[in-house]
């Protein structure tokens, strides 16, 4: 992507949709991102018997580590949900996705995205579909104030979900205004 003859407050639209699944899953150099560290996670189920995927692994920087809906004994049906207290209040523009990268078994395929303020009222801020890989997934929509994110999926390969990182992305606002008037001043 080469971007020329860009000036202040024009911006560049890109499309929605799954990134590569070629792509890196690295996202360590996305400075939107949330710092997980802050957050707490709760979900409607987590596998802790039959293998070790506590929902607390969604959320613990390792993209081998996972969440996993409850699958031994009595298995948890969909939709099943996972929601983030993201320990402040923020503006959030997008939910990010690595699923379980070891198997396929619980990727998500269809979902819905809500935000609260108070972790008790949500309002549904995007939905959709993700192609069954273990590509980055990303859902986007219109930046709202929130303190809570709840992804519930509504499908998953064979009735699970599993999640290998979730994020959530603020909105970055530059100012450039100042820094573009002393490089012009500096050319004159």
């Amino acid at each position: 992507l080469v971007v020329e003859d860009l000036g202040v407050g024009e911006y560049i639209e890109i499309p929605k949709g799954d990134i590569d699944p070629e792509a890196s899953i690295d996202q360590s150099d996305d400075i939107s991102l949330i710092p997980q560290s802050g957050m707490k996670v709760t979900a409607s189920s987590e596998e802790t018997s039959g293998e070790w995927a506590p929902v607390s692994n969604a959320i613990d920087g390792d993209n081998e580590t996972f969440w996993h809906s409850k699958w031994s004994g009595k298995p948890a049906v969909l939709p099943h949900s996972i929601t983030l207290d993201l320990g402040d209040t923020y503006n959030i523009n997008k939910v990010t996705v690595v699923p379980r990268q070891g198997q396929d078994n619980g990727v998500i395929t269809k979902y819905e995205i809500y935000t609260s303020m108070d972790g008790e009222n949500y309002t549904k801020v995007a939905e959709g579909d993700w192609v069954a890989n273990k590509g980055l997934k990303v859902a986007r929509f219109e930046t709202t104030e929130a303190k809570y994110v709840k992804l519930i999926a509504l499908e998953g390969k064979n009735g699970f979900a599993t999640i290998g990182e979730l994020n959530v992305g603020k909105d970055i606002k530059v100012d450039l205004s100042n820094a573009i008037k002393e490089a012009s001043d500096t050319l004159e």
